[in-house]
């Protein structure tokens, strides 16, 4: 049977806490997507979008999406920030663990984000 917790470090366990939830979430710089599986265990979100700009860390969160048998609730993507994530995909956008000028480089590439629609987590 697999495991059906994920313990977060200090800094994940903060943005976790701050997703308001009930919507989609992209997890941006995605990494292991424990943030994204996190979520989903919890209830908190029904599904999200784990991103990275690089393969090897989508094969990290492919497999963490296929230990919590999550492969339906995580989409997989690779992006450059939000350049492969339609506006209407997600209600909350994560960027963490990211320097402040590459994470303003990404928002400013993506005119969307200025809708006031969304809830943006930035975690430097």
């Amino acid at each position: 049977m697999a495991i059906r917790r994920i313990t977060l470090s200090p800094r994940l366990a903060a943005t976790a806490s701050l997703v308001v939830g009930g919507g989609n979430i992209v997890d941006v710089g995605t990494d292991h997507a424990y943030l994204p599986a996190h979520l989903i265990l919890t209830k908190k979100i029904p599904s999200a979008i784990a991103a990275d700009i690089r393969k090897s860390p989508l094969l990290n969160a492919r497999d963490t999406a296929i230990r919590y048998k999550l492969e339906k609730k995580i989409d997989l993507r690779l992006s450059d920030g939000l350049k492969e994530i339609e506006p209407d995909e997600v209600t909350e956008i994560v960027f963490a663990g990211m320097g402040g000028t590459l994470i303003a480089e990404k928002l400013r590439e993506c005119p969307w984000v200025k809708n006031e629609k969304y809830h943006l987590f930035v975690w430097c």
